[in-house]
């Protein structure tokens, strides 16, 4: 989990992070195992305001950080980055640490001013895409130079496992166009999702068009491994409207999330109602196919309380999460969610919300799951106190940060889901039995993925309620499956080879 924190000092087990300069920003990190122990802690920091915005892990486990500087400089184990821009604005910056916490390598990135990272990810391979905005007149990213068309301009970066920057890319106009979040699919592609207020962009052979207005639309953007543009999409209305995250699923399909304040916004065949005024936001939530075509979009909200979607991440099975904070009440699906706080939703690859969860006291900034499936939601807290399950946590002070697992048990049908599946024996170590309703005889694909979400195994034209899983060549480990009639899931769930 990465951050900043402004106090005197923040201790996380039995590591004490100190502030550089108490009441500013410095940036942290910490490392829990499984079972919520703290492995380690790092921060850094000067006498300016420094935040970590964004955390991820490579295939090796490896820790990587992105976010923003405005001190003079920031160390990093023996690496120091030094500030180039004048009057303490912020710089970029992109840190590696290994398993146990220690520093890699450290680089940056900035002009003459304000330049922000907002959200770094791996590939398969290690490498590292990072999104932000600059408003510096230019900005050097190893062999590219980006120049700044007027205002805040959004920028996405590509760089290998050693630090060494690939490529970077820009765009935007006259206006304030920024990039908020990216991630990459198992192709090696690198996706960009931010918002814009400038008439048009242009991103390769698209051209985006700003719906009107005084504030942003949104626009999605692919990028080959090489960095060259694929599309552009864009959505939006008359008032502001932003995504907030991005990820892809094992099948290269995208999910963005974020906020409408708009009345409304179109995202392929579905329109997006703001059930409140445009004082108020709601949350939403678009799938994209890999060639960027909508499947579908579905929002949330009520009409006098603003609903905040964060962060999203996709399951091996094609089912999409996300986290976020909620006023009083909110809706998904059959589900209302009363107190206010924060949310977690399950969606499947149809967009049907399965179930939603509501803890009141604090909000959903980051959600991610690991290889078992279980859910990690980390955020702020606001109360006095959160609950989560027979847990307590105390703030104290102003906002205290926390982090919390969700699980999810092996071979069990979750309440809401479509429709009721059993595997027996689970975990098995010859052969498994799926079970399933499927009274019209309709053909179906099971699809087996692997702990990384790589296609192992597909058997189709399964017309009965019963079909054998034979070990055969599978590895032990964990697996996830996946039962689908053309494009509807029916089912999803884990397998465990002994």
């Amino acid at each position: 989990m990465a951050g900043y924190f402004e106090s005197t000092s923040v201790t996380f087990g039995s590591y004490t992070l100190n502030n550089a300069m108490p009441d500013t920003a410095d940036m942290f990190l910490v490392k829990y195992d499984a079972n919520g122990n703290v492995l380690w802690a790092k921060s850094a920091g000067g006498i300016n305001t420094d935040i970590a915005t964004s955390v991820t892990v490579d295939p090796s486990g490896n820790v990587l950080v992105t976010g923003t500087f405005s001190s003079d400089s920031i160390v990093f184990g023996s690496y120091t980055l030094t500030n180039t821009t004048t009057a303490n604005y912020g710089d970029v910056f992109l840190v590696k640490y290994d398993t146990g916490g220690n520093v890699l390598w450290a680089r940056s990135a900035g002009g003459r001013y304000q330049d922000e990272a907002t959200s770094v990810d791996t590939d398969t391979l290690g490498n590292i895409a990072v999104s932000g905005f600059f408003l510096a007149d230019s900005m050097i990213v190893g062999p590219d130079t980006l120049l700044n068309s007027g205002n805040y301009d959004m920028f996405v970066a590509k760089y290998d496992a050693g630090g060494n920057a690939l490529w970077a890319r820009r765009a935007g106009g006259s206006n304030d166009d920024r990039g908020y979040a990216v991630t990459t699919d198992l192709a090696g592609n690198v996706i960009v999702a931010g918002a814009f207020l400038s008439g048009s962009i242009i991103i390769g052979t698209d051209t985006l068009n700003y719906a009107g207005g005084a504030y942003t639309d949104i626009f999605l953007a692919k990028y080959n491994a090489n960095g060259n543009p694929v599309w552009a999409e864009s959505a939006g209305g008359t008032y502001l409207d932003e995504p907030n995250s991005v990820t892809t699923d094992a099948s290269g399909n995208i999910y963005m999330t974020g906020i409408v304040y708009s009345s409304s916004i179109i995202i392929g065949t579905d329109t997006l109602a703001n059930s409140g005024s445009s004082f108020y936001c709601e949350m939403f939530i678009a799938k994209y196919d890999a060639g960027g075509n909508p499947i579908w979009a579905d929002n949330a909200g009520a009409p006098s309380n603003n609903d905040i979607a964060y962060s999203v991440a996709a399951d091996v099975a094609g089912n999409v999460y996300v986290s976020g904070v909620y006023g009083n009440p909110i809706t998904f699906g059959t589900v209302t969610l009363s107190g206010g706080g924060i949310f977690v939703v399950k969606y499947d690859g149809t967009g049907t919300a399965l179930w939603a969860i509501g803890v009141p006291g604090g909000g959903g900034n980051g959600i991610v799951l690991d290889a078992s499936g279980d859910i990690y939601v980390a955020g702020s807290i606001y109360s006095a106190t959160i609950t989560f399950g027979s847990t307590t946590l105390n703030n104290a002070g102003q906002y205290d940060m926390y982090v919390a697992k969700l699980s999810i048990s092996t071979g069990t049908a979750e309440t809401g889901s479509v429709p009721v599946c059993m595997v027996y024996p689970n975990p098995f170590s010859q052969y498994a039995t799926l079970q399933f309703e499927n009274p019209q005889h309709i053909p179906c694909t099971l699809r087996l993925f692997d702990s990384k979400g790589r296609l192992v195994r597909t058997t189709t034209n399964i017309t009965t309620e019963k079909t054998e899983i034979d070990r055969a060549d599978l590895s032990s480990g964990l697996y996830f499956f996946q039962l689908q009639d053309g494009n509807k899931v029916r089912a999803s769930g884990k397998l465990l080879v002994e």
